[in-house]
């Protein structure tokens, strides 16, 4: 989600009011506190405390480097690992091992938890501070800390790779039945999904199974293209 600032002028609702007692207690607690918080983590605080009253839990504040690494995502490039992960009352959970990706030959496995990042714990991070720990530029490495899984708490060490996001798979059930996995609404979902949906109609389908099932999401607009596929 990105937003735009206001430029002030008359449709501002008096904003600049509004905001004169943020301003003054970030600039006490900057001045005057026994121990000065950072600045950076003072403004955070307040970019997520006015979230919270939003109570959308779809509402997020990316800053410029995250929305940046977001925006990539979301055109089908990924420069990481290769896993996918979910959000559970149990702490962020790996839910998908992209097949190829330097997480499948290392085997790592789904159901897996990220207890920490190159030695730092992270069982109590959000989902959004474990991606971005876990991403990184190719040919970097990262040192996983994982639970959970068959083979117990481990660590293994994972090189960085850029690779294609998968987002359609297909198949052809019993009973001439259509199958397709769409695995998140990247820029050109929706076209994709168009052609296997005709192709498989072609092949003489006579049912199609969406299956959305770990879809983290994406864009709207696809999402939007893909309800009228």
């Amino acid at each position: 989600v990105s937003g735009r600032a206001s430029s002030g002028g008359a449709d501002d609702g008096g904003s600049s009011d509004d905001l004169a007692s943020l301003t003054e207690l970030y600039q006490a607690l900057s001045d005057q506190a026994v121990d000065p918080p950072d600045r950076d983590a003072l403004v955070q605080a307040a970019i997520e405390g006015m979230l919270e009253e939003v109570d959308d839990p779809y509402a997020r504040y990316f800053p410029s480097n995250e929305f940046e690494d977001f925006n990539a995502t979301l055109s089908g490039t990924f420069s990481g690992v290769g896993l996918m992960l979910e959000e559970t009352p149990e702490g962020p959970v790996i839910v998908s091992v992209l097949e190829g990706t330097p997480a499948d030959e290392a085997g790592i496995e789904e159901g897996e938890r990220i207890i920490s990042v190159d030695g730092e714990n992270v069982r109590d991070a959000p989902i959004e501070q474990i991606v971005m720990k876990v991403k990184g530029d190719a040919g970097t490495k990262v040192r996983l800390g994982l639970a959970g899984g068959d083979e117990g708490t481990r660590e293994l060490e994972v090189t960085r790779a850029e690779f294609d996001l998968p987002d359609i798979t297909t198949e052809k059930l019993a009973d001439n039945v259509g199958y397709i996995n769409l695995l998140q609404f990247v820029d050109g979902s929706s076209d994709r999904l168009r052609n296997e949906v005709r192709a498989m109609v072609d092949d003489g389908v006579r049912g199609i199974v969406l299956d959305l099932r770990e879809n983290p999401g994406g864009l709207l607009d696809e999402a939007v293209a893909v309800a009228s596929v």
